[in-house]
């Protein structure tokens, strides 16, 4: 992980909200199903103001989609990594190394989550408490905790709203 960030070498991005074309959304749906909520709530945003978004989710227990995992999510699932947990899959690569405008880190830290938010070639990375070491701007509580998912996605929506 060490050298991946230090090869980076990125510069963030600030932009406005209406010159966003791209978004990623990295979560955690596929353990702790109550995070389906984080996503209608990016939804719901993303689409009243017409800009395309892709969510990721990391699921490293299991080989088939879990039920839970709502459609439009791209999933990652076992059989997308090597034994070292690691990525092999090409299209994990292939996303990791589009440059979406933003990153949303969402997800709680895991390896997978954080491989591919480091990858990112995205031009800023919002991320919470957790991810301070590769995200542009963080985002947590008042008293310096990390926030839960669906009170992290409003706060970015809302940040994201004061942009226009």
């Amino acid at each position: 992980m060490k050298k991946a960030l230090s090869q980076k070498g990125r510069k963030a991005e600030y932009c406005r909200l209406s010159s966003l074309k791209s978004v990623a959304v990295v979560m955690d749906i596929s353990t702790d199903s109550s995070n389906t909520e984080a996503k209608a709530i990016f939804d719901k945003f993303f689409e009243g103001v017409s800009i395309d978004y892709i969510a990721f989710d990391f699921c490293k227990k299991s080989r088939k989609r879990p039920a839970v995992i709502p459609e439009g999510v791209r999933l990652f699932s076992r059989k997308d990594m090597k034994w070292t947990g690691l990525p092999k899959s090409e299209a994990f690569y292939a996303f990791a190394g589009y440059e979406y405008d933003m990153l949303i880190d969402v997800s709680s830290k895991s390896f997978c989550s954080e491989y591919f938010v480091v990858l990112s070639k995205a031009g800023f990375k919002i991320g919470r408490k957790e991810s301070a070491a590769y995200a542009d701007m963080v985002i947590n509580s008042g008293d310096g905790g990390s926030l839960a998912q669906v009170e992290f996605a409003e706060a970015v929506v809302n940040y994201l709203s004061c942009l226009q």
